[in-house]
């Protein structure tokens, strides 16, 4: 799921596509994401009892670089962005740069760089736990799975007419709209060992990703 999600938010935020489906790898952005999140959770906690000076020489390397990995990835693909000034397709830096036009609304570097990180975040991260636990609470239900996979492939002859048409927010078109797609094209089975995946996450600022194994074998449509 994180290579479908982030595949989509890299284009709506810098206007590239890191193309994770077609290459059939991870970008390097997803791997810094997990240790990246820790690092912050932590940092939040810690600044809360103003101890994070006196705990940052004992915090984890991993944890660290982790963080500081996400800051540099989100202020590299930001610059780069920016310099290549307004294009035919707009992407959120653009935008959040008021087009690279100056003014009082104008946000500053610090800002487009902190909420480019949180689009992306938000935008591959969380979604795509979000898919995963809702594919994992389908497939335990299974009476749910007949019901969901028939509203989603009775009204719609193609996939091409499966498309979102009501007023709702990013999050919740990319949701709603990978999901439906997902369960047009595939049916999905849980793969054994997988029955305690949703008990065993842990919480930190997001939920931990947990790789859910899943049996997936494309659709066989009847005439």
């Amino acid at each position: 799921m994180n290579w479908i999600t982030f595949h989509i938010i890299s284009d709506l935020v810098f206007g590239e596509l890191f193309g994770c489906p077609n290459k059939e790898e991870y970008h390097p952005w997803i791997n810094v994401i997990p240790d990246g999140i820790v690092g912050l959770a932590a940092a939040i906690e810690l600044n809360g009892y103003g101890l994070v000076k006196i705990i940052e020489p004992f915090v984890p390397k991993s944890m660290q670089k982790g963080r500081q990995d996400m800051v540099e990835y989100t202020t590299s693909l930001t610059k780069k962005g920016l310099e290549l000034g307004e294009t035919t397709k707009p992407d959120f830096v653009t935008l959040m740069s008021g087009g690279n036009k100056k003014g009082d609304m104008a946000m500053t570097e610090g800002e487009r760089f902190g909420n480019a990180e949180a689009l992306i975040v938000a935008g591959s991260n969380t979604v795509a736990i979000l898919l995963s636990s809702a594919i994992y609470l389908m497939m335990t239900h299974p009476e749910k799975t007949r019901r969901v996979t028939a509203e989603v492939r009775k009204p719609f002859k193609t996939d091409s007419e499966n498309e979102m048409n009501f007023p709702l927010s990013l999050a919740e078109v990319e949701t709603r709209l990978t999901f439906a797609k997902f369960l047009w094209h595939f049916d999905l089975e849980l793969c054994p060992n997988q029955a305690d995946w949703l008990q065993s996450r842990k919480a930190y600022f997001t939920w931990e990703e947990k790789e859910l194994f899943v049996k997936v074998k494309e659709r066989q449509m009847t005439q």
